[in-house]
């Protein structure tokens, strides 16, 4: 009998930048992020081990956007969260938001809301065949029941499923075990 997959949360959005360490320094000066883990190649940062992350690997020469329309992340305070960002981020407010750009061209946007401040709160990804996308996803489980896996780790911390998406989206689950921590 196949296990039910439920998500509650984001565990981590991967990001392949050919900067890794402006936008690492930027993550943690401004954003409230700290290191978590950071190897040759990557370099993970968030708020908190248990909570939403960024991972950042390398990638060579300049990155285009791809699917990748914004990552969302939460403050209880956006006037105070946007108030100690630079003026190189090209903050915008709409709504009870704001919009900025990290380096690398990283799309952020701050929307006021409960929980811990700077955590991932969503993602938006803009794909080019919006139906064709979506029927796609409903085949890897987030409608329907049933999904292709493309890979799977068990790693010491975690256990994580990989599912290939549309557009070259790459959609991982992941599950803290016990006694899960990186710091």
């Amino acid at each position: 009998m196949a296990q039910e997959i439920q998500p509650t949360s984001l565990d981590h959005v991967a990001l392949w930048v050919d900067q890794r360490q402006e936008l690492a320094d930027f993550l943690c000066d401004y954003l409230g992020m700290h290191p978590i883990e950071e190897t040759d190649t990557f370099t993970l940062v968030g708020v908190d081990a248990k909570l939403g992350k960024l991972t950042l690997f390398d990638a060579e020469g300049r990155r285009r956007r791809g699917s990748l329309e914004r990552i969302g992340l939460r403050v209880g305070n956006l006037s105070a969260a946007v108030s100690g960002l630079p003026q190189s981020a090209g903050v915008r407010r709409e709504n009870s938001s704001a919009v900025l750009e990290a380096p690398n061209g990283v799309p952020i946007v701050l929307v006021e809301r409960g929980g811990t401040d700077f955590d991932l709160d969503h993602v938006v990804l803009r794909l080019p065949d919006r139906e064709g996308a979506l029927a796609q996803l409903e085949e890897m489980g987030f409608e329907r029941r049933g999904v292709e896996v493309d890979d799977v780790k068990d790693a010491p911390n975690t256990f994580a499923v990989f599912l290939r998406g549309p557009a070259g989206v790459r959609i991982e689950y992941v599950e803290h075990k016990p006694g899960f921590a990186l710091v």
